[in-house]
Formats: C-alpha cells, structure tokens, sequence
C-alpha cells in the first residue's frame, strides 16, 4: 500500500503545485497591470500638440470627449446657465446687489470655462502623468514579485499562503485605484456642470454648491495621488529587492510596497481636500457620546459658576469669585464673569455721578449728553479734515 499512499500524496502535491502556479500568474499579471494606474494618470494627449485642442487621440478620451462631452455635457452647461440667469432676474428683489453681481461673475466665469476647460486641464494631466512614469521603474519592476515570493519562503504551504495574502492585497488595491481611476474622468468630464452649481451659490441651491465644492476639493489630491506612489516603487527598487539577497525579508518589503503605495494615495487625497478633513472632525466629535456628555456637564457647570460670578462682581462681594473647585478668592482671582459683573456696577455708578453732575433743568441725563456727543462729532470732523490736508500736501510734493 506504499504505493497508493505515494501516488495520491503525489497527486495532491501535483495539484497545490499547479494551483500555486495559478495564483502566481494571475499575481504577476495583476501587479503588472497595476503599475502604471497607480502611478499614472488617465490623461487625453494628442499627437499634433501637447495641449489638448480638439479630439484627443488616445483612448478611451477620442469618444467620451466626441460622444459625450460635446454632444451632452457643453449644450447642457450652456442651457443651465441661461437658467441661472433667469433665476436670478426673478430673484433680483431678495437678493443684494452685492451677491447678485457676485452670482453674474461666477456665471461669467463658468460660460468662459466651460469652453477652454478640456484644452487647460489636458496640461496638468500629462504633467503629473508624466512625472509618475519618469520616478517608477515600470520596466524593471514588472515581472519579479512572483520570483520573490518563491524565493523568500520554502516550503508548498507557506507560498501558497503567502501567494493567497498578496492576491488579497493586490485586489484591494486594484478597487481602490480603479475608482481613483474612474473618479478623475468623471470629474474632468463633469466640471463645467458642477461648476453652474458653484455659481448658483443661492437659496435653494446652497446645499448643491457645497456638495460640488466638495468634489471638486477632492480632484488636485486624486490627480496627485500617484506621486507618492512613484516615490515609493522608486525607493523599493532602489533597495534592490531581488530573490538573491536576503529572500523573506526582500519578500516581506516587496509585498509591502501595494499597500504603502495605497496609504500614500489616501493620505494625499485627504490632505489636499479641507472638506474631507472638516467631515471627519465632525464625524469622530458626533460619534462620541461619552465626550459629548462630558462636555455637556463641563459646560453647564462653567454656566452656573459664570453666572454667580457676576453677581459678586455686581454686587460687589468682598469673598470675591467662586474658582472649579468651590473656594472663594481674593478680587476676581482672574474670573472674566466677575470683571464683567464689576464692569456693570461700576457703569452704572458712573451713569449716576454724570447724570448728577451734569443734570440741566428737567433733570435728565439725556439733553447733555446729546450735547456732548455733538461736540465730540466736530471735533473728529476737524481733526479728519485736518488729517486729509497733511495727507493731501505729503501726496502733492511726491
């Protein structure tokens, strides 16, 4: 029976061995497709110019920007804008004129855009792109991290987990990048819609303004995610991970290079977007009940504290202010509320000796001050008037 159990172990060994193989390749191929999505951008070229004028000639920008582009997105902005024109004439009575010629600009703004968008954001495109496919060795990357894996573990079982956790790894990342992918096509195709939303910064359309401001908050970090990544395939390859030297730790930094790349990516799309960042101080403050409450009770007990404390300083109580812990100071002991109660009183009592001291015949308070006011406004007429003429004279011997 010796036999039998060597033909099925062979057997079982022959099939892991080839399931290995399988999941190798289908590694290699899905780092290799993914290199230049990570590091690139989709950005529309042409042939004849490096500004994009016209059709671009790469795909798949040659048809969005013929079929879709020219044919939907143009004729709509341009219809939107006349309808915001319109709103706006018949909203001309509750807005100010202040806000209504800042609407006017933005739709001046956007129907000049709406025309040179494609040509002026095909530079930058190309730029970035360009620079993420000069930093990341393409070439000599590709093609190596199955050799790495076989070299740094031995053994069927160890491989074929390890093969298991980079597929893993290598598919999270193709998600994440294939909707960074299609977000920034998205996003050019789309911004001179967005854009007639930003312009209609007005009742009832704010909330739409917001929301557009926040997508197009998030375009700069998308176009420049690549980067970071760039820099990292470039680091790692400047390592030398090859299968010869050090082989589970050359493993171990090869896989790690998709998901640095990936948090290099996110960090850079979070930082340039200040509306991300705003959402999610908001998020983590809203999701925490226990610092809420806490804060809720310091708050009211900073209330009623605040509030005793300017009536001592009202009433001038000799024991002074109340501190946190419940003793009382000397003076205010540096409590704003009991300066503010202090203040009052000591209003008030001013009030009382300028009514008495300068009081006219009905006895109020109000006919003098009038008067006083009065001769204080042509004093500072005077010393204005004299001001302009010294400025007037200086600017004159210039």
């Amino acid at each position: 029976m010796g036999w039998l159990r060597e033909e099925v172990q062979g057997a079982i060994e022959d099939v892991l061995t080839g399931i290995q193989e399988a999941l190798l390749n289908f590694a290699d191929n899905l780092f290799n497709a993914l290199l230049k999505p990570i590091v690139g951008v989709p950005s529309p070229t042409s042939d004849s110019r490096y500004i994009v004028v016209g059709t671009p000639d790469n795909s798949p920008w040659d048809e969005l920007y013929a079929e879709f582009y020219l044919q939907y997105v143009v004729p709509l902005t341009i219809m939107l804008l006349f309808l915001a024109l319109a709103f706006i004439g018949l909203r001309s009575g509750s807005i100010s004129n202040y806000k209504r010629k800042r609407l006017l600009r933005r739709i001046g703004i956007v129907f000049l855009g709406t025309f040179v968008w494609f040509p002026i954001v095909s530079l930058p495109l190309q730029l970035v792109n360009d620079i993420g496919m000069t930093l990341a060795p393409l070439d000599e990357m590709s093609g190596g991290l199955g050799e790495l894996i076989k070299a740094g573990v031995g053994g069927l079982f160890v491989t074929l987990l390890v093969v298991l956790v980079s597929n893993v790894l290598l598919l999270v990342a193709a998600f994440v990048f294939a909707i960074r992918y299609v977000t920034i096509i998205l996003l050019t195709l789309l911004m001179p819609l967005l854009g007639v939303l930003w312009a209609m910064d007005v009742w009832p359309v704010s909330p739409a303004a917001q929301l557009t401001r926040r997508a197009a908050a998030v375009y700069p970090g998308l176009i420049l995610a690549g980067i970071p990544c760039a820099v990292v395939f470039r680091i790692g390859w400047q390592l030398d991970l090859s299968p010869s030297t050090d082989g589970l730790f050359s493993m171990m930094l090869g896989l790690a290079l998709i998901p640095t790349a990936f948090i290099a990516a996110i960090m850079t799309v979070y930082w340039s977007a200040p509306a991300m960042q705003s959402l999610a101080h908001k998020s983590v403050q809203h999701t925490n009940p226990a610092a809420a409450g806490a804060a809720t009770k310091r708050g009211v007990g900073s209330g009623v504290r605040g509030a005793r404390n300017v009536h001592r300083g009202y009433a001038k109580n000799a024991t002074g202010a109340v501190t946190k812990g419940g003793q009382t100071t000397f003076g205010s002991g540096g409590s704003k509320a009991y300066k503010m109660g202090s203040a009052a009183q000591s209003a008030k009592d001013h009030a009382v000796r300028y009514n008495n001291l300068r009081k006219t015949r009905t006895g109020r308070m109000r006919d003098k001050a009038k008067l006083d006011v009065g001769q204080s406004a042509k004093i500072a007429t005077v010393q204005a008037k004299q001001s302009f003429r010294n400025t007037k004279n200086k600017v004159s011997r210039w």
